[in-house]
């Protein structure tokens, strides 16, 4: 699979794919939340190593990461199908492709640690790091491909505008911001409308 991924990210502006290949693509967002579980249920599992036989304590995490290898590069892959959409922007995009496919590859070399060389804990732990930080910063920039920016401190804006241009602010640009601008926006031009 990384091969595969490595290949069509090269490869991707000369990519025709076919209509069910596309519908795949589209799978992606359902998909991208099985990597970020696994490595979640892997670090909780490192907090609660001590209630745990080693043995089982290795098979489970073998499990889980195997699975989070796998659920990463498929995840990535399913991303390179839906981005020939064309329907985000092409920075943000860049940087979630990017974000992704390194996550899928940090997954699967934190299962080779792990397989290999677990008992060295400095590359162990600093891989899993490594890895969990990549996760947010994949999860962040997807996020602004899907919700648009600022999307998780938008709550905490106050708008200090009183009158019409304060009614608007208060009940109209909140009902656009919520229905329109996550798909209308400078990273994802829906339609190539820009709501911005």
């Amino acid at each position: 699979l990384q091969v595969l991924l490595v290949f069509l990210f090269l490869f991707e502006d000369r990519l025709s794919l076919p209509i069910w290949v596309q519908v795949l693509g589209r799978l992606h967002p359902a998909l991208l939340h099985l990597p970020i579980g696994g490595l979640v249920f892997v670090v909780v599992l490192v907090f609660l190593k001590g209630q745990f036989k080693k043995k089982v304590l290795n098979k489970i995490t073998l499990t889980i990461l195997l699975l989070t290898s796998f659920a990463a590069s498929v995840t990535a892959l399913l991303g390179i199908f839906l981005a020939t959409d064309g329907d985000y922007g092409p920075e943000a995009l860049s940087q979630h492709k990017y974000s992704g496919i390194v996550l899928s590859f940090l997954c699967y070399f934190l299962l080779l640690v792990f397989v290999y060389a677990r008992k060295n804990r400095v590359l162990y732990y600093g891989m899993g790091l490594l890895t969990v930080g990549t996760v947010v910063f994949a999860g962040h920039t997807g996020s602004v491909l899907t919700h648009g920016e600022n999307f998780l401190l938008a709550p905490l804006k106050k708008s200090g505008v009183s009158g019409a241009e304060g009614a608007f602010q208060q009940v109209i640009y909140p009902i656009l911001e919520k229905k329109c601008t996550s798909c209308h926006n400078r990273a994802k031009a829906k339609g190539k409308f820009v709501m911005t």
